[in-house]
């Protein structure tokens, strides 16, 4: 299986697709184009959702295929303590077929080539910054 991981505080997912369709050259919209057929979505995708989830989850699936994968997983692990963000989500995820709640992964129902599960976790908001000195000297290893 191939695990993509999408790390998330409060920031959010980036443009929208119809942000992406209204100011981008004619190799964007190609681009858009060849995602939304990587993910067999029958129509284009709406303009309300958010293009870096198109975007990672065709990654997932395109390198699963790749490296011959049973399945392909897209996980946002979000930090936030309000899980901002869960609803472009849950709008990206109806996109493919699937319904999605927080703490579990589900399979989406689009016929891609590898099966794509959809899940969203929330990670204890203590951990959503790093101490960078003790971080350098335990990747330096012992003295």
């Amino acid at each position: 299986m191939v695990v993509g991981v999408e790390g998330k505080v409060e920031e959010p997912f980036g443009p929208t697709v119809g942000e992406k369709r209204r100011d981008s050259s004619a190799g964007q919209v190609e681009r858009l184009r060849f995602l939304e057929t990587t993910l067999r979505l029958e129509a284009p995708c709406a303009d309300l959702i958010r293009y870096q989830l198109l975007h990672r989850a065709a990654s997932v699936l395109l390198f699963a295929e790749e490296v011959h994968a049973s399945m392909a997983v897209l996980i946002v692990h979000s930090f936030s303590p309000s899980n901002s963000w869960f609803d472009d989500f849950a709008a990206f995820a109806a996109l493919v077929g699937a319904s999605v709640e927080k703490g579990t992964v589900f399979r989406a129902g689009a016929p891609t080539t590898v099966p794509l599960f959809l899940g969203w976790v929330t990670g204890d908001p203590k951990y959503s910054s790093v101490n960078v000195p003790a971080a350098a000297s335990w990747l330096a290893g012992p003295p």
